[in-house]
C-alpha cells in the first residue's frame, strides 16, 4: 500500500468534496497516511509532482553537457605554458615584492596536463628588520657593487629552509646575503686568487662585522674560502635569478673559468696516473 507524500503535488482540488478536500489537505501537512481501496492511484501521484519529477532525462542530458563544457574549458586554461601563466615575473624592477609574504601562485601544469616541477621559493625584498641592534633596509640595487669579507657556512644549515623558502644545498653555488632581493644573480671575486663565479643569492646573512657575503660550501671550496675561512672579495649584483632553481648560468660560467678547468685537468691526470699505477 502506497504512503502519500507531504509535499504538495500541485492538483487541483475544487471538484473534490469537503471530505477528500480535508484529506487531500492532511498529505500537504506533513502527516503520513495510507490509502487504501482504488482511492490510492489517485493520492499516489502527490509524490510524483515533486522535485523529483523535474530529473527527466532531457534536463540530465543537458546539465551533462554543461558540465563536460565547464569541465573543457578548464583544461584548456591549465594547459598553458608556465612561460605564459608567470609572464608577469619578466619586468622584475616592477614586480618585485616588497613584502615578506609568501606569493600565491600554485605550481603550474605542464603540456598535455602532467604536474610540472614545483616551485621551491618565491620572489621577496622584505621589510627592513633589526639583528644585534643594527637595521637593515632590503632594497632593489641594480648597481649594487661593494668589496669586502666573505665568509660561508655549511653543514648546520644544509637541507633547511632559506629566507625566500627555499631549500638551502651546500653543494650548490649559492650565498646569503643582508639586503640584496631574493633571488639574484651575483658575481663574486676573490681578490686574493683572481678566481670568480655566479652565486645564486637566496638567502639573508651575514650578520658578523666587517662580512657582506655568505657562500655555500661549494662555492667557498671554488673560491679557496674554506681554509681560511674567509676572504677578501668583490661582490656585483647581476639579475634577478630565476624562480624555478635552474642553475645553468652558474654552472656554465664555471666551466668557462680557467682556473677551473686547470684544476679538473689536473685531477683528471692524477686520477688516469693512479688507474695506471693500480694496473701494474
Amino acid at each position: 500500500m502506497p504512503v502519500v507524500g507531504a509535499r504538495h503535488c500541485g492538483l487541483g482540488d475544487r471538484h473534490l468534496p469537503a471530505r477528500k478536500r480535508a484529506r487531500k489537505n492532511a498529505c500537504f501537512q506533513g502527516r503520513k497516511r495510507t490509502v487504501r481501496g482504488p482511492r490510492a492511484n489517485r493520492w499516489s501521484d502527490c509524490a510524483a509532482h515533486g522535485p523529483q519529477a523535474l530529473a527527466t532525462p532531457r534536463i540530465r542530458a543537458l546539465a551533462f553537457a554543461l558540465l563536460a563544457l565547464l569541465a573543457t574549458s578548464g583544461a584548456g586554461c591549465s594547459s598553458r605554458p608556465p612561460e605564459e601563466q608567470l609572464a608577469h615575473l619578466a619586468a622584475p624592477e616592477s614586480s618585485w615584492q616588497t613584502q615578506t609574504t609568501q606569493a600565491t601562485f600554485a605550481p603550474p601544469r605542464g603540456h598535455r596536463g602532467r604536474a610540472a616541477r614545483p616551485w621551491s621559493g618565491y620572489r621577496k625584498i622584505g621589510k627592513p628588520y633589526q639583528v644585534n641592534g643594527r637595521w637593515y633596509r632590503p632594497r632593489h640595487q641594480p648597481d649594487y657593487s661593494e668589496v669586502g669579507r666573505a665568509s660561508w657556512y655549511g653543514p648546520g644549515f644544509h637541507k633547511k629552509r632559506t629566507a625566500n623558502g627555499e631549500i638551502y644545498d651546500m653543494y650548490r653555488l649559492t650565498a646569503a646575503h643582508r639586503t640584496l632581493p631574493l633571488p639574484s644573480l651575483v658575481k663574486v671575486t676573490n681578490l686574493e686568487n683572481g678566481r670568480s663565479l655566479i652565486v645564486r643569492v637566496n638567502d639573508r646573512g651575514p650578520y658578523a662585522r666587517n662580512r657582506i657575503l655568505d657562500l655555500s660550501k661549494r662555492a667557498a671550496e671554488l673560491l679557496g674560502v674554506i681554509r681560511n675561512g674567509t676572504a677578501r672579495v668583490h661582490v656585483r649584483y647581476l639579475r634577478p635569478a630565476p624562480l624555478s632553481n635552474d642553475d645553468s648560468i652558474e654552472r656554465a660560467y664555471l666551466a668557462r673559468q680557467p682556473w677551473y678547468r686547470r684544476r679538473l685537468a689536473s685531477s683528471s691526470g692524477q686520477s688516469g696516473h693512479a688507474s695506471g699505477q693500480s694496473r701494474q
